[in-house]
């Protein structure tokens, strides 16, 4: 009776996790982080460039001290940046992340606009903002070409409905069971891209964790 219960209990998480693979592809967190991971290339595009222009532009302008308020104006534009990223994540994976909290209004006494420019909480959001551009195009990449590959390879024999000799990624099919194999292919990518979107989504929530200022509850 005992070992029957002990196999029952290895029996379930075995078939819990074949449910899991098989039910990916509908899942709402699997088309929440793809929409995620295709989102990431445009805000990142824009905030890296944003924020990668108005440091260089801040730093030039340095010695004739208008670079100064530039520099501050950047930071500030990264702390709000660093809460509008936080509010993605929460649609992203429903956690609750509280930003670090906001700045007093601007001084302009030297003491304080030391202190600002050496806010640590600043410059690592504006670091965020300017990794999110390359993260955005990795992230990007991955959701289009795991879902564009399983939707060619799996509706292969739709698109090329002759039968005849067929080209993908490389793969020359010109006999049936190639374009079989082309099929079979497609219908195991359409299981694994939920996991690589997820999974690519993740990584990018970590990394936003790890830079950016926040407290969970």
């Amino acid at each position: 009776m005992h070992q029957a219960n002990l196999a029952q209990r290895h029996v379930l998480p075995a078939r819990d996790r074949a449910l899991d693979i098989l039910s990916a592809p509908m899942r709402a967190q699997t088309w929440r982080a793809t929409a995620f991971n295709l989102a990431s290339l445009p805000i990142g595009l824009v905030t890296a460039t944003a924020v990668t222009v108005g440091l260089s532009l801040g730093v030039a302008l340095l010695p004739v001290l208008v670079g100064l308020p530039v520099l501050l104006g950047v930071l500030a534009a990264s702390r709000w940046l660093a809460g509008t990223e936080l509010r993605r994540l929460h649609w992203l994976d429903g956690r609750t992340r509280r930003p670090a909290p906001s700045q007093p209004r601007p001084e302009w006494t030297w003491p304080a606009v030391r202190a600002r420019l050496a806010d640590p909480t600043s410059w690592r959001s504006a670091a965020y903002a300017v990794i999110a551009g390359p993260l955005g195009i990795v992230t990007f990449t991955i959701a289009t070409a795991s879902w564009a590959y399983a939707a060619a390879a799996a509706t292969e024999p739709f698109w090329n409905g002759d039968g005849g000799s067929g080209r993908l990624l490389g793969f020359v099919a010109e006999r049936p069971v190639d374009h079989l194999a082309i099929t079979c292919a497609g219908l195991v990518a359409f299981f694994v891209a939920p996991w690589l979107n997820r999974g690519a989504a993740r990584a990018h929530a970590a990394l936003a964790d790890h830079l950016l200022p926040t407290r969970h509850r």
